[in-house]
């Protein structure tokens, strides 16, 4: 059982006060830190020899508006991570687990950044730039 997060879109407009969407990410931010009282021991990343050897059902790490977050993705990575820092899972559990959460704060927060810049996009339909060339 993964955490998961919750940001709804709709909430996320173009004239949201932006404490609200610190608060939204602090709260994010505490629930990967706390796991949300999920067990997490299933969620360990996968490395070298046994992610090649393991097969997994892809589950959900976070939602943020419509948008998902994989463990797959969360994991991947993870454990590229852990490879550049050169980490050993057996002997620096606890850094990667940091890192982890690190990660998933993150994602998360990119993809809200994503969805705010589409909000805060104009769009402009065919026909206006018609209208506007004739003009």
């Amino acid at each position: 059982v993964g955490v998961a997060f919750f940001v709804d879109v709709h909430t996320i407009g173009p004239r949201m006060n932006y404490k609200k969407l610190l608060l939204l990410l602090l709260f994010s931010f505490v629930l990967s830190q706390t796991g949300g009282g999920a067990n997490t021991t299933n969620d360990e990343p996968l490395t070298g020899k046994e992610a090649q050897s393991r097969q997994s059902i892809d589950g959900v790490a976070a939602f943020v508006g419509d948008k998902t977050i994989l463990k797959s993705d969360i994991n991947q990575a993870l454990s590229m991570a852990v490879f550049q820092q050169r980490l050993n899972p057996n002997n620096d559990a606890n850094k990667i687990l940091k890192l982890k959460r690190e990660i998933v704060r993150s994602v998360v927060n990119r993809k809200v950044v994503l969805m705010m810049a589409e909000l805060d996009s104009i769009v402009v339909s065919d026909k206006e730039i018609d209208r506007t060339l004739e003009d």
